[in-house]
């Protein structure tokens, strides 16, 4: 989790860096916008102000996918699979996953029965192990 707070933080910080420096080189924008845009051709800054917003939706996006994008990885992380009878063990607390509902993502508790059998909680599933 830490590494990810990290690699979000850069675009952040590096975005908040550039609303604060901005200010300060007003001579520069200044020189942009009377030297530079005037010269461009309207496809030009058309292209320009297109290529601005793409990398800043890709920032957006890629800043999204690393907080939110590896959260199933760190959850499944958390279990270990029994190969011989093809359920999954927390490996925290013990309690027994489902192996069919466990990889279509949802977490569905085994009830134990009789004669050391345990059977999937989850309706659509129902499988017995």
């Amino acid at each position: 989790m830490k590494k990810i707070t990290e690699l979000a933080l850069l675009p952040c910080l590096t975005l908040l860096i550039g609303f604060v420096v901005s200010p300060f080189l007003k001579g520069l924008w200044d020189y942009a916008e009377n030297a530079v845009l005037p010269e461009l051709s309207p496809q030009a800054r058309l292209s320009l102000v297109a290529t601005l917003a793409i990398i800043c939706l890709a920032e957006s996006a890629w800043i999204f996918i690393l907080i939110f994008g590896k959260s199933a990885e760190r959850w499944k992380r958390n279990y270990e699979f029994v190969s011989d009878q093809g359920y999954y063990r927390h490996k925290k607390t013990g309690a027994l996953i489902c192996g069919n509902c466990f990889l279509e993502g949802k977490e569905s508790p085994l009830a134990k029965l009789r004669g050391g059998y345990a059977a999937c909680q989850n309706n659509d599933c129902q499988k017995a192990y």
